[in-house]
């Protein structure tokens, strides 16, 4: 190896040094609690992850990474790819301990980075897995992220770090952080151990919030978009051919029914079906193919001079469809991950270590505040995450399912369904749009202000206060049309008095119309303002109907007050619980996991 210009490094190491700017220190001074980077500090970024991943792939090829008895992955497999264990042994010690011992974080930011996200993960999924899971899940607003594979030096003793779990390392970056994101592998639960136990009671005493990092939705979608534009384009062509060979009344009156009574029941269906996947899939296939039907019609009659704005009215329920897809895609992932976070999952008390010494301290420390860790996580895998809010209201009895699930549909549709009341009235008066103006803009900052699971919250809310304001007011719209039509054949007829006295009525009741539709927006969207200001946590502790009411404007139906309560009533016994049946449940839970005990990770 040739030497470089300065200092005689080798010039191999010179390369490495650019993409390692820690390469050729001294690792175990870089880790001392003296004269070291703090522990929270050994931090990766996004952009770490895509290098190592690429290095992974890089390792498979040139069979530094080989599979192993232990680890039969398949060289070929891009998804997953080897065990971490596998990783670490044949890839990550060797390449640090030539590099000074350090860690692979530190080996890459020598001197460290701001934490400001903790992962947990078992250290059993696949290389891949976790990495494309955590890059396609990284929030916007995070830097630095703390994995315990790669923050801790692989090749340096630091049992002594971790001997007292409140003072470890993992302590310390989880306090530093501002949330802690859950890796779930299809190999086996990440709370089957013990440290992630521990990472889960830490973030509820330090009150995080808790995330689930979900694989990427893009190979399916891709599927889902081929499958639209096989149904599209068809149907688009029918669309357009009925316009041009059907009467001119029907041509004129079909369209315009589809597309009043179109939004309405396109909200019932879409609404109640949405945890059955394969019905929604359906509905979202039959619905694609109607609204583009109804824009092919729209083209014809825009190239007949009607003007283009009724063809971008129709491709709104297009959009909607194809937002329920991926609605009901992402919905499915996360189905599936709870099953992963649930699968082996037995408790506290079922949890192992490699290192039995280290179970024994931290269930010390954990102590009687077992039940209210194992609440948490059963609000994460319920909800797809864990936070103050959503602890609160579980705890208080709410049904969280499906909780922290983000519809933009629903955003969407209630968009959709307010535009229709508002261009209902237009012709009259535009007070309904000066009077929802202010409620939107409010809405909108406090959208952008809140977490996640309280998006969540507020697009549920949104449809269901948005299909009781168009409930309000269809009555009124569907009788409209018919007394127009009775009054306007009394116009034929009538004399001048007569019709003077039709064109007021006319009048009055148009103006009626745009008042109820104003009322009801105002009533409905002052409501949707108050709660979202309150939040599902207060909301759930109103007296008697607070956790009836967060599960009603919720996602699913609360059609059952007494499970509310039930549920309520179940988790106040396990807060005040005794020790003894604790005890009980702990022992139930090892026994049931004794068949599982030998094949532990020791990853920290």
């Amino acid at each position: 190896m040739g030497a470089a210009k300065s200092g005689g490094v080798p010039a191999t190491d010179h390369a490495l040094l650019a993409v390692y700017p820690g390469w050729g220190m001294d690792g175990e001074r870089m880790h001392s609690r003296e004269y070291g980077v703090p522990p929270e500090r050994w931090c990766v970024t996004k952009q770490d992850l895509r290098f190592l991943r690429s290095e992974i792939e890089k390792a498979i090829e040139d069979r530094r990474i080989a599979p192993t008895d232990c680890d039969p992955f398949d060289p070929c497999d891009r998804k997953t790819g080897p065990c971490m264990y596998n990783v670490v042994q044949s890839y990550m010690k060797p390449l640090t301990a030539h590099a000074g011992g350090m860690s692979w974080a530190l080996m890459r930011h020598p001197n460290g980075l701001d934490c400001d996200m903790f992962l947990t993960h078992c250290w059993a999924e696949g290389a891949f897995e976790l990495i494309d899971k955590v890059i396609w899940s990284w929030p916007m607003s995070t830097k630095g992220a703390w994995c315990c594979i790669l923050a801790n030096p692989q090749n340096l003793d630091i049992s002594d770090l971790i001997n007292d779990p409140g003072s470890s390392p993992f302590a310390k970056a989880l306090c530093a952080s501002s949330c802690l994101m859950v890796v779930p592998t299809r190999a086996t639960s990440n709370y089957s151990r013990i440290w992630c136990i521990y990472e889960a009671f830490l973030a509820v005493e330090l009150g995080k919030t808790v995330l689930t990092a979900s694989s990427p939705i893009m190979h399916r979608l891709a599927y889902s978009v081929l499958i639209g534009l096989g149904i599209s384009v068809p149907s688009f062509a029918s669309g357009y051919w009925f316009s041009v060979n059907a009467s001119l009344s029907l041509r004129e009156s079909m369209p315009v029914v589809l597309f009043n009574f179109f939004p309405l029941t396109l909200a019932c269906c879409s609404i109640w079906v949405t945890r059955h996947p394969r019905v929604s899939a359906v509905i979202n296939c039959i619905g694609t193919s109607a609204s583009m039907i109804l824009v092919g019609g729209s083209v014809y009659r825009a190239v007949g001079g009607w003007g283009y704005l009724p063809v971008l009215r129709m491709t709104v329920p297009s959009c909607y469809f194809f937002c329920n897809e991926v609605d009901r895609l992402c919905s499915l992932r996360q189905d599936k991950e709870a099953g992963q976070l649930d699968s082996g999952y037995a408790g506290v008390h079922g949890a192992a270590a490699s290192v039995e010494a280290d179970r024994k301290r931290i269930l010390d420390e954990i102590g009687h505040r077992d039940v209210k860790v194992d609440h948490s996580i059963r609000v994460l895998i319920e909800s797809g995450m864990s936070t103050r809010c959503l602890r609160r209201a579980a705890k208080l009895g709410v049904d969280l399912r499906h909780a922290g699930e983000l519809r933009w549909g629903f955003v969407m549709l209630s968009a959709w369904l307010v535009s229709q009341l508002l261009e209902a009235v237009s012709d009259v008066s535009n007070w309904p749009l000066t009077v929802l103006l202010p409620f939107v803009l409010v809405l909108a900052l406090i959208w952008v202000l809140s977490q996640h699971d309280h998006k969540a919250f507020m697009a549920t809310m949104l449809i269901k206060i948005t299909l009781l304001v168009v409930l309000i007011s269809l009555p009124a719209q569907l009788c409209t049309p018919f007394q127009d039509t009775a009054m306007l054949n009394a116009l034929r007829h009538g004399d001048n008095k007569t019709k003077t006295d039709i064109i007021e009525e006319l009048a009055k009741e148009a103006e009626e119309l745009s008042m109820l539709v104003s009322h009801s927006l105002e009533a409905g969207f002052s409501i949707l303002l108050l709660f979202s200001l309150v939040g599902r946590g207060w909301l759930a502790e109103l007296p008697c109907i607070g956790p009836w009411l967060v599960q009603a404007l919720g996602p699913g139906c609360a059609c059952c007050r007494c499970r509310v309560c039930w549920r309520a009533h179940n988790s106040h016994d396990q807060d005040s619980g005794s020790e003894c049946s604790l005890s009980d449940n702990a022992s139930d839970a090892s026994e049931a996991n004794g068949s599982r005990s030998g094949n532990r990770t020791h990853g920290e």
